[in-house]
């Protein structure tokens, strides 16, 4: 789609974007209109839920399953690895179903919907491997949501890299947000309604935004593809930088998650040990990953002031990581829910400092791309690093100590 803004996408009929309501110039001279903003928060509220459903669950599956079937830490954790692997296996093929679907708005409709399913589906597994089937499926729907939601934020932005900047900031903001959401609403409908409350309830708020999205979504089909043509602009930054932050994504990622499939068991076994009951233990650990997501998402607009250039942000990115693995023992050291709560602030804080830097870098290189289909597939790479590591971390890390015995 081209023009200036106000004609973009309107030929052959196209519904392409609703923003001729009202112009609305703000100081850098972009137009954001009533139509436009009604996407974005859409397109934002479809991201979040996708968050949402991942770190639900966090607090709680992998001691039900302990309590449940008997399972080892490292079974349990391969339940989270499942989501992930989904969002990888998909990633690929992004670009090939957003055309099947005809729009980037459709293909968030029916991946909201498979999301749902998924999601409630977990209900009725009676083993690990029904499970693990089931949240399969859904980290694929979630990975869908994902890259079709960025693509349908390179649509509206019409190749404005400052709009397209303004958007990728709200879609990361409301994923900290519903990442925050997850665990403490899953550790409140767990301990007052059982195992199958989070799910069921994930599977009707899928089914809500997927009704809204339909209803109020413009179609936003994806532009016709371009063929590649080199470029005398190419230097050392867009032909390495991607890749660097697609590196940094993945390893900070694989830190961050680490304690996902862990931290919930070592809770509970040190507080019960100290005379805590059951019910309190479950709020504490979803206080515990509160405050992580909390922390993560405060400290998000701090931090991406510090990416003012490529080295500085890959520098912020690697700090963050050491920062993240050093924090790692005091979780082990602590024994009192406070001592939990303080470590999780600093926890998120780094995790912050580690990923936000390597997004605002990925905006970077997206805006230097010209041609129609490579900002997708580095949306959708970006996607597939970071749930790379956010598969490997809770697995490396159950591994190591479920059947190496090392200390937590």
């Amino acid at each position: 789609a081209t023009g200036d803004g106000r004609t973009g996408g309107r030929a052959g009929g196209d519904r392409l974007v609703a923003c001729d309501d009202r112009d609305e110039r703000t100081g850098d001279g972009l137009l954001w209109t009533p139509g436009l903003r009604r996407q974005l928060a859409l397109l934002a509220v479809a991201c979040s839920m996708e968050a949402f459903c991942y770190t639900i669950c966090v607090p709680f599956l992998t001691p039900y399953l302990r309590a449940k079937h008997g399972t080892t830490v490292t079974a349990s954790s391969a339940v989270f690895v499942a989501y992930t692997l989904g969002s990888v296996f998909v990633t690929p093929l992004v670009t090939y179903a957003i055309r099947a679907c005809g729009c980037c708005s459709r293909a968030i409709v029916i991946s909201l919907l498979v999301l749902g399913l998924a999601e409630s589906s977990s209900v009725v597994a009676c083993d690990l491997s029904t499970l693990f089937a089931a949240r399969f499926v859904a980290g694929m729907a979630g990975g869908m949501v994902w890259s079709s939601v960025l693509s349908a934020c390179s649509i509206l932005s019409k190749s404005s890299s400052k709009k397209m900047a303004t958007m990728f900031g709200v879609i990361l903001s409301a994923v900290s947000l519903g990442t925050m959401s997850g665990p403490a609403v899953g550790g409140v409908l767990f301990a007052h309604g059982g195992f199958s409350a989070p799910f069921v309830a994930m599977g009707v708020l899928c089914l809500l935004i997927a009704l809204l999205a339909h209803l109020l979504l413009d179609p936003l089909p994806l532009p016709p593809a371009e063929p590649r043509r080199a470029t005398s602009e190419a230097g050392p930054c867009s032909t390495h930088a991607p890749a660097l932050v697609l590196l940094s994504v993945a390893v900070g990622a694989l830190v961050f998650s680490s304690i996902d499939g862990v931290l919930p068991v070592h809770i509970e076994d040190v507080l019960i040990a100290r005379g805590h009951v059951q019910g309190s233990v479950t709020m504490d650990v979803s206080l515990v990953f509160l405050l992580i997501s909390l922390c993560y998402g405060a400290c998000a607009p701090l931090v991406g002031g510090l990416a003012h250039s490529h080295s500085a942000a890959l520098y912020v990115s690697t700090a963050g990581s050491l920062v993240l693995a050093s924090l790692l023992p005091a979780f082990a050291l602590a024994t009192q829910p406070w001592q939990y709560y303080t470590v999780a602030v600093f926890y998120g804080a780094a995790g912050s400092a580690q990923l936000t830097p390597a997004s605002a870098l990925l905006e970077r290189a997206v805006s230097q791309t010209k041609s129609a289909p490579r900002p997708i597939l580095l949306y959708a790479c970006f996607n597939c690093s970071y749930v790379s590591g956010m598969a490997l971390g809770p697995s490396i890390f159950a591994f190591l100590v479920g059947e190496l015995f090392f200390s937590f």
